[in-house]
């Protein structure tokens, strides 16, 4: 519930309405570097950064993306638009929380308290809003929001599991 009001925030503030896909480069390029000063963004060569397709230090306002995984988000690849909102919510939403920890103990966290599922739930509910998409299917999500199949069936299935817990 937190991760969604976030990203409802999030999509007013930069004047999105929840009928348009989320401008993942521009708010990369433009939008971060006016949250934080000191917001670096790098784009490293598949050598540098290998089978990591991008790594965020929120703590450091640094995130680093590989090069292949910049242009198919400046292309609207999905899978890529993806990863690069899963890297802007780590900046967002755990700058002072000391990732590596939490990673390191992620076997006796709940799976909410976990930083990279809570990094794909705000990604999806920025890329997705669930109010828009609660009623939709997996492909017309894919179609308007910009996202790979996997992550619209995703949410589908995750939507669809949250309407039949409240039932």
């Amino acid at each position: 519930a937190d991760l969604r009001r976030l990203a409802v925030q999030i999509r007013k503030a930069i004047g999105l309405t929840d009928d348009k896909p989320f401008p993942v480069g521009h708010f990369i390029e433009y939008v971060l570097p006016r949250l934080y000063d000191d917001f670096a963004l790098e784009i490293l060569p598949k050598s540098r950064l290998g089978e990591k397709h991008g790594e965020t230090f929120p703590n450091k306002h640094l995130m680093r993306l590989r090069e292949d995984v910049y242009i198919g988000i400046c292309e609207g690849d999905g899978q890529h638009r993806f990863t690069g909102m899963h890297e802007c919510a780590h900046l967002i939403y755990h700058e002072g929380v000391p990732l590596a920890l939490a990673r390191r103990s992620a076997k006796n966290l709940p799976v909410f308290r976990n930083s990279e599922w809570q990094a794909d739930t705000l990604a999806a509910e920025l890329l997705m809003p669930y109010e828009a998409v609660k009623d939709m299917g997996a492909w017309d999500i894919e179609q308007i929001y910009g996202v790979s199949p996997t992550a619209a069936l995703c949410r589908r299935d995750k939507i669809d599991k949250e309407v039949m817990r409240y039932r």
